[in-house]
């Protein structure tokens, strides 16, 4: 099993040296979550949230980023998009766009199968992949960006009534998502589609003191609505004023219910009747960085869920090589390498020309959960009880909260409870 050591990653600077308006934008640039390009253009290190997608029985499949421009008139939405796209000319002068959704192509795709089995709806369809927009006010790193990761999944049904069904469960699922694998609580509101289309789409939100976005929502019926929507006069609800409060969020995911918007369009049908469909996208980059920003205590500490902690162990090795101590940290690095719970997820710490204070400070501002410190104390302890210092990191905490030593029994029942 793998094990990472930080002498050979590109990690972030133990010291803060980026400068932005942002909290959360600073904790990207500085823990080399991101490194900036060119303005608004990020590499970003992928996060997955497909497991539970694949669960309610969705299927991955992956789409070109290209689509032409023919595809995008025939629904009508190429002079909605056009000045948000980029756009390229083949060698045949044949136009072209880095697609910022999928809507027509996914549908184009559908048309062109043979009849399907109506066993096979709810047809479930997603990717998780880069998308692009011509933003106008970039800034704030992930939070608009002219490249930005998307999972983006689509669905067909045969009647209205199956297609709601399906648009209520994927909403459950994304709950599921926020509230049980990355345990938060967002705001759902009922927001305008926009250039997307349909009848009915609501916005999921995080609150944030970076306040991009902003919703009106009711504490009494904890219903919502989008800032686009309330400037237009609609209200959360029939509740009193007094109960209705202006949170300041970042939207991290969109649904729609499209109806036969784009299955008319492309003759995508069931038994000749047009099929009936939805759309979901959750932003990967934008959720990172608002749970970051809602999450992190200072521009040095970061932190997240636990689900997407960079690694979820830190060994921090002793300055001294002495061969005794050393060989006693590869015992518990050993250990951990065998918990497949841990797959992937062991940080090793052995810049040496770092004191251990240093880099323990470093690990507990990369949100790195559980740390085990190998140093004089363990070095003291070799000849009859071995010890690890054993450090927590918790979110909203900014430093590493200190647990106590342990023993090597200790150690090791710690290291299976893992």
């Amino acid at each position: 099993m793998k094990v990472h050591r930080a002498s050979k990653m590109l990690l972030g600077s133990l010291d803060v040296k980026a400068k932005t308006a942002r909290i959360f934008h600073q904790l990207m640039l500085s823990k080399a979550l991101i490194a900036q390009e060119h303005k608004g253009i990020y590499s970003i290190l992928p996060i997955v949230i497909e497991t539970e997608l694949n669960a309610i029985g969705a299927y991955k499949i992956s789409m070109p980023i290209l689509g032409a421009k023919e595809m995008w008139q025939k629904a009508d939405r190429w002079s909605a998009f056009e000045s948000e796209m980029f756009h390229l000319n083949d060698k045949t002068s044949q136009t072209f766009c880095l697609q910022p959704t999928h809507e027509e192509m996914i549908t184009k795709l559908i048309a062109e199968q043979d009849e399907l089995r109506q066993a096979i709806y709810p047809l479930m369809l997603y990717q998780t992949g880069p998308k692009f927009r011509d933003e106008i006010a970039v800034g704030y790193g992930l939070l608009r960006s002219r490249e930005f990761l998307m999972n983006d999944l689509y669905s067909f049904d045969i009647t209205e009534k199956n297609a709601s069904d399906t648009y209520n469960l994927m909403n459950e699922t994304y709950q599921k998502i926020f509230r049980d694998r990355l345990g938060v609580n967002v705001y759902i509101v009922r927001a305008d589609a926009g250039n997307i289309g349909g009848n009915v789409s609501h916005e999921y939100h995080l609150p944030s003191r970076t306040g991009r976005d902003s919703i009106a929502y009711c504490t009494n019926c904890n219903s919502g609505v989008s800032h686009d929507l309330l400037k237009r006069g609609e209200k959360p609800c029939c509740c009193v004023e007094k109960c209705i409060s202006i949170i300041e969020t970042i939207e991290i995911a969109h649904t729609f219910q499209l109806g036969d918007l784009f299955t008319k369009k492309f003759n995508a049908k069931h038994l000749g009747q047009p099929l009936k469909m939805n759309c979901f996208g959750i932003g990967i980059g934008r959720m990172v960085a608002a749970l970051i920003d809602s999450m992190s205590p200072s521009a040095k500490a970061l932190r997240l869920p636990y689900a997407l902690t960079p690694f979820k162990v830190a060994i921090i090795l002793p300055n001294k090589t002495q061969s005794e101590t050393m060989a006693f940290a590869q015992d518990v690095i050993n250990h951990l390498s065998q918990i497949s719970s841990l797959q992937n997820d062991i940080f090793v710490d052995d810049r040496l020309d770092n004191s251990i204070g240093k880099r323990l400070l470093a690990a507990s501002n990369l949100g790195i959960p559980h740390i085990l410190v190998i140093g004089n104390r363990t070095a003291r302890s070799l000849t009859s009880n071995p010890i690890v210092e054993y450090y927590k990191t918790e979110i909203h905490s900014d430093g590493p909260i200190s647990v106590g030593d342990l023993d090597y029994a200790e150690a090791s029942k710690f290291i299976v409870k893992l």
